[in-house]
């Protein structure tokens, strides 16, 4: 029914509804256009991307280098013109930690590790001349990073360990092939570069005394975390595994590992003395 055949009172509430409306659309316009933003930053640079943390910063990748925006203020925390290349797609936060993952997306990449509170460089696969990064881990009691990777020319393992605050190695370590025959060796590498594993099977297990037990290699590893020496190592076949601790049985340190084919899954538990590694029973 055509609006002027309508009877009055419900032409009027029409009306008055119309009113209404064009009052508040009005009203939301003139704030819209009233509302200022909360901070601004320019860049010299043009903005390839960006990405905000679980920790609330944003990250600003440039073509001349990354950045660090507090959010709430806009004030610049920190900038790396020497990260300039770094690609978002390869952004990742390392869960427990201040660490963020980065790399250059070449073939052979460059793959870096920052503390995105300060800016630090804790990790620069290139400055530390590795190919390949095979595994890191955080140990949150001590503050530090763990890496096993590939250096350049070296068909072995080395592990790594680094101070988060500051970026500095604290140790390296060839312990995982020591003792091998250059042979076994590289057989020991062709299986690990062939299946695409790493030679680390476990994450790091941090005891209340300083030192961590790592599963590696077909072993258990008890390491010292100020100086990397090796207090004991045993023998633990399994695929991937972990480890874990009871306040029960605070002298032992449990392993349990799963490995399934295509028949069958079979599952290990195996404990070990903490004072020298010495199996207490097997299952």
């Amino acid at each position: 029914m055509h609006e002027s055949h309508l009877p009055r009172p419900r032409r009027n509430l029409l009306m008055l509804i119309a009113c209404q409306l064009a009052m508040i659309l009005a009203l939301s316009s003139n704030r819209a256009a009233a509302v200022e933003p909360a901070w601004s930053v320019n860049f010299d640079a043009r903005i390839v991307w960006q990405q905000v943390t679980t920790l609330g910063d944003l990250i600003v990748g440039t073509t001349d280098g990354l950045h660090a925006i507090d959010a709430e203020s806009g004030q610049p925390r920190w900038s790396r013109p020497d990260l300039g290349d770094m690609r978002h797609g390869s952004f990742e936060e390392i869960i427990g930690s201040p660490l963020i993952v980065l790399d250059d997306g070449q073939a052979d990449p460059r793959t870096v590790i920052l503390n995105m509170l300060n800016g630090t460089l804790v990790f620069d696969s290139r400055a530390e001349n590795l190919t390949q990064i095979a595994s890191r881990y955080i140990l949150p009691r001590n503050g530090s990073l763990f890496i096993a990777g590939f250096e350049v020319g070296q068909p072995t393992p080395t592990l790594f360990l680094y101070d988060i605050e500051s970026g500095r190695r604290l140790w390296s370590s060839d312990v995982l092939t020591a003792g091998m025959g250059g042979f076994m060796q590289l057989l020991m590498t062709a299986a690990i570069v062939m299946t695409d594993t790493s030679p680390v099977q476990s994450a790091p297990f941090e005891l209340d005394d300083g030192t961590f037990i790592l599963g590696a290699m077909g072993n258990l590893y008890r390491f010292d975390h100020d100086s990397g020496d090796v207090l004991w190592k045993t023998q633990f076949a399994g695929g991937r595994f972990e480890l874990t601790h009871t306040a029960q049985r605070p002298d032992v340190i449990y392993a349990g590992a799963e490995e399934t084919d295509e028949n069958y899954t079979t599952t290990q538990y195996q404990g070990f003395r903490i004072a020298d590694g010495t199996p207490v029973w097997r299952r």
